[in-house]
């Protein structure tokens, strides 16, 4: 196999013609959890042009809405507003399963989760079932989950992965 050819810096990229690509400008993001992590990921939303809403237990002042370009929402109008969806909450008795069967129906058609908490915030059968492909279990392993196995076209669960030094 040959090395591919660098590509000149005054070709231009046709990204119209790649099918399944979004982009983030005018996309909506529902953070729910607004502590260190989701105001980093707030903010660098906001750079990107996009709406960002959050769900958390009480809402902020409107000074930090406004510092973070933020607006509260009740859960479940986030979850029916945003295009993108990210889980930042610490696990504990009244987070886990907080992203339920019912919370998923509720999410907007083609919305992309990603919890960057722990797995056990989202029902893993309820994802599962809804979703289905492939997904990382709690030792690093894969597991194969196949879409006719759930009749479902094919998407990817990964849940919280883990990073092993070398």
């Amino acid at each position: 196999m040959g090395r591919a050819r660098p590509r000149a810096a005054s070709t231009p990229l046709h990204y119209a013609r790649i099918t399944g690509i979004r982009t983030l400008a005018s996309a909506t993001l529902g953070i729910v959890g607004l502590g260190e992590i989701g105001r980093e990921i707030a903010l660098r939303a906001a750079a990107f042009g996009m709406e960002v809403l959050y769900f958390q237990r009480h809402p902020l002042s409107a000074t930090e809405e406004w510092m973070l370009h933020a607006r509260y929402q009740p859960l479940e109008e986030l979850l029916g507003r945003c295009d993108y969806l990210s889980v930042n909450l610490p696990l504990n008795a009244s987070t886990r399963g907080l992203i339920d069967g019912a919370a998923l129906a509720a999410l907007k058609p083609g919305a992309i989760i990603v919890n960057i908490a722990r797995a056990e915030l989202i029902e893993r059968d309820a994802l599962v079932d809804g979703t289905g492909a492939a997904g990382v279990d709690e030792d690093g392993g894969v597991v194969e989950v196949t879409a006719e196995a759930i009749g479902v076209d094919g998407g990817t669960v990964d849940d919280h992965l883990k990073i092993r030094p070398l």
